[in-house]
């Protein structure tokens, strides 16, 4: 609705300038005529005069015509709805400004209804970017709408992907604004149920290690803060990846309880936990080992010679 919206608005606009152009041509052309009339010595005065009377009769009318497609160009030249082009899956399409600007503000007011309704009309608004570079997905990050944020994801929302091509991920973006306000934990407890990339970053610090950051600036780690960091080393968190200053995980984690005072019980916590999962790599590289050896070992069962094979307990 809102694209076939858009084609009758410009459609109307280059209609009256074509008018407008027209127009001012005929009027020209009606003043050549006029003078080079005047000009003519070989009509008698009297045809002279009735020729004039018909000239300024047609000048006056297309001065007229021209007055309202001048101000009728004027009025579209300064009303005329601004359209922005989206990347959609089917090719570059128009939507709107002032559509695309009301549906910021949904996403910024947590809107779920409001979003879904835009949607619902203008399906394009999907591959909208924002002009401080995030789709639909990143404002919702970007403004801390946890429940547009889900309704997008469940709607098919690439979690990776929160802007243009080159875009950070979701998970980046929500660690990179915590440099400036407090890491925004149940928008990642949100985004680590969809499978996210917790490793691919543009920023100075791995993901990880803002999670690491925000388990000890308070100078108490919690169990909440232990669940959230082992969701991360879960989801593959890559511990052995250096920040600007060439700090892997531990080493950032002990850089920061040097100067913390956490309790000693807390941090041993913390650093056996990244211990842990950096020993194994990732758990699911660790349960992948144990399913294929289970698998061989059922395999040898079946075989009947697992009993003449195993050593220690099964």
């Amino acid at each position: 609705m809102a694209f076939f919206s858009v084609i009758l608005l410009n459609f109307i606009f280059w209609i009256l300038l074509g008018i407008f152009v027209i127009g001012a041509a005929a009027f020209l052309v009606s003043i050549i005529f006029a003078v080079l009339y005047l000009k003519s010595r070989k009509r008698p005065d009297r045809f002279r005069s009735r020729g004039i009377k018909k000239i300024v009769s047609i000048v006056s009318g297309i001065l007229a015509l021209l007055i309202f497609c001048f101000f009728g160009v004027l009025y579209l030249l300064v009303s005329r709805p601004k359209t922005v082009s989206v990347e959609t899956a089917a090719g570059t399409a128009e939507v709107l400004q002032s559509q695309a600007d009301d549906f910021v503000k949904d996403i910024q007011a947590d809107d779920t209804d409001l979003v879904a309704g835009m949607l619902a009309e203008a399906p394009e608004l999907n591959g909208y970017i924002t002009h401080e570079g995030y789709n639909p997905l990143g404002a919702a990050i970007r403004y801390d709408s946890p429940r547009v944020a889900a309704y997008l994801l469940d709607a098919g929302a690439d979690v990776n992907r929160v802007g243009g091509a080159g875009s950070d991920t979701a998970i980046a973006l929500v660690c990179s604004r915590s440099i400036n306000s407090v890491l925004n934990v149940d928008m990642l407890n949100l985004l680590l149920n969809y499978q996210p990339d917790v490793c691919r970053s543009y920023n100075v610090m791995p993901p990880v290690q803002y999670v690491i950051r925000y388990s000890v600036e308070d100078n108490i780690i919690s169990e909440e803060d232990l669940l959230l960091l082992e969701r991360f080393l879960q989801a593959g968190a890559d511990l052995a990846a250096e920040n600007g200053t060439g700090k892997d995980s531990e080493e950032y984690l002990q850089f920061l309880l040097d100067k913390s005072t956490v309790p000693e019980e807390q941090s041993d916590k913390l650093l056996t936990l990244l211990r842990r999962y950096r020993k194994s790599n990732t758990p699911q590289q660790a349960d992948g080992a144990s399913n294929l050896l289970r698998s061989e070992r059922n395999t040898l069962k079946c075989m009947g010679i697992w009993s003449t094979l195993r050593f220690g307990r099964c």
